[in-house]
């Protein structure tokens, strides 16, 4: 299946349409021992990407955090603005494209764990990708405590990572005719 030449058509792999909430399942069987380290890559196909009206549907500025109003972005997120009214921060369709794979090892040698460190670029992370003036998260060991007791708001949200385990609190600030990202 590596070059995709095995891929049936009516496998719980193939995605036909979007939102499609499908599960897709892979196993690999090593007959010899593997030393690491081992990456794992994927390919999506017919998604287009480098498309130009793909490439150019993101505000720069406002994926380093600032907060700007519909003139602003009309231009750079075209053609997806809008939720209905309502702004969307971040606009445009890289900004609003998500896959939610989920690559899992299950193996009988307990050595066996999956790096995840490092997998975003430094330079996206500090000078490239930033929350809106505002926001506020944190990681919550007690989830006892409510969100304004740990954020000091009362209208924040919470997440939770079932991947991790992990509970989030995180708070945008209000305003009723923006969509933030979680919101």
């Amino acid at each position: 299946m590596y070059d995709g030449s095995e891929i049936d058509e009516s496998s719980s792999c193939v995605i036909t349409e979007g939102n499609s909430g499908s599960t897709c399942e892979i196993s690999f069987t090593f007959d010899e021992d593997v030393t690491g380290p081992m990456y794992v890559y994927y390919e999506i196909h017919k998604f287009y990407q480098n498309h130009r009206t793909y490439t150019k549907s993101r505000s720069s500025e406002q994926l380093m955090g600032e907060n700007l109003d519909y003139d602003d972005v009309y231009s750079d997120c075209y053609p997806l603005i809008t939720n209905g009214s309502t702004l969307l921060n971040p606009c445009g369709l890289i900004a609003n494209t998500f896959f939610n794979d989920v690559v899992e090892f299950d193996s009988s040698d307990s050595s066996v764990e999956m790096d995840t460190e490092g997998i975003a670029w430094s330079a996206d992370m500090s000078q490239k990708f930033q929350q809106v003036y505002g926001f506020k998260y944190a990681l919550v060991t007690d989830t006892s405590l409510s969100c304004s007791d740990v954020l000091g708001e009362s209208s924040c949200e919470s997440y939770y990572d079932s991947s991790t385990d992990e509970t989030y609190y995180y708070y945008y600030p209000d305003n009723d005719s923006v969509q933030y990202l979680y919101e």
